[in-house]
């Protein structure tokens, strides 16, 4: 008997793009499937395109709940999961109809627990193209990592588990974890991690095979206190789990990459506004923490920014006007 594959899909507001992403799942050659999708409170008629999808389609459920963000929301989802796998699909993107039979096979072939497809990211101008492709490319390999390597890759950047969209993850590895709902952005590289640290191999498939459509309203692009904090606290999460397990080097990479974060949003926050002094504030109350996993240039660099934020901020705007 083939497993069975949870899909879990969180809606909200996506009346105009929900209905692509469905299709692309009723297009799948594999067949043994459910999908669960949990439309947060949307004020358009998300609601209502799927419960049609629903009515046509016996392997689709829809759940109603309240607008308590993606993370909830996928939460959810998987309390209601029966699959043996569980697979990730946001309501603005679309998956190759081969992609689940491909690394479902992979997965149990190697018995990798986790899985994923790398994420090809679109525009709106280049959305046709994803169909061409998915006529022109019908196989792909896979690459078969060891906990160890799959570690390795998640902290490197190469890999395609860092998003949660296109994972698939084994649901007896999942047990009872869950997004952190503290988190709105990142908290899908926490969710991987997570499950990851578990002792988790992995499979990676070589084709970009989820395509994630760019838009306006993507999450990513926010800017605000919020969107930093919950950037910046994802990666203290990860270094402070990576020290447990005494992997210096993993927990050195996350304090430099949280840094990073502090000089991208000072770009975006000008540090006169409340929310640019609220960012700055909290960086330097980390001072301690981050420090000494800098270079000495980077030292420098933090030094600069936390000291002489404003003066940083005007010339790096200065800097990208040239």
């Amino acid at each position: 008997m083939k497993n069975m594959i949870s899909v879990i899909m969180p809606v909200y507001n996506r009346a105009d793009l929900v209905g692509e992403s469905i299709e692309s799942l009723l297009s799948q050659s594999y067949d043994n499937w459910e999908l669960i999708i949990t439309d947060s409170a949307s004020t358009d008629n998300s609601l209502e395109v799927c419960k049609n999808y629903a009515k046509k389609d016996s392997r689709i459920k829809v759940l109603s709940t309240e607008a308590t963000g993606v993370s909830q929301s996928r939460n959810v989802g998987l309390s209601k999961a029966v699959g043996d796998y569980v697979f990730f699909l946001d309501s603005d993107d679309v998956i190759h109809p081969e992609l689940l039979k491909t690394l479902i096979n992979a997965m149990t072939d190697t018995g990798a627990e986790i899985g994923g497809s790398g994420v090809r990211s679109v525009n709106s101008s280049s959305w046709q193209r994803v169909y061409e492709d998915i006529k022109k490319s019908d196989v792909s390999e896979t690459k078969y990592l060891t906990f160890d390597e799959a570690i390795s890759a998640v902290f490197s950047y190469v890999t395609p588990i860092n998003l949660i969209g296109g994972v698939m993850i084994s649901r007896k590895l999942i047990g009872e974890t869950r997004f952190n709902t503290d988190l709105h952005i990142g908290e899908d590289f926490y969710f991987v991690y997570q499950n990851l640290i578990k002792g988790a191999n992995a499979v990676f498939l070589d084709s970009l095979w989820y395509y994630g459509r760019l838009h306006n309203t993507n999450i990513s692009k926010d800017y605000s206190f919020g969107g930093f904090w919950s950037r910046f606290h994802r990666r203290e999460l990860v270094w402070q789990s990576e020290e447990s397990f005494g992997r210096v080097q993993n927990v050195n990479r996350q304090k430099r990459d949280a840094l990073n974060v502090y000089r991208s949003y000072l770009l975006r926050n000008n540090p006169d506004t409340p929310e640019g002094k609220q960012i700055c504030k909290v960086v330097k109350s980390y001072k301690k923490q981050i420090l000494p996993a800098l270079s000495f240039k980077d030292k420098m660099n933090f030094y600069i920014t936390t000291t002489f934020p404003k003066i940083y901020h005007k010339l790096i705007l200065k800097t990208k006007k040239h």
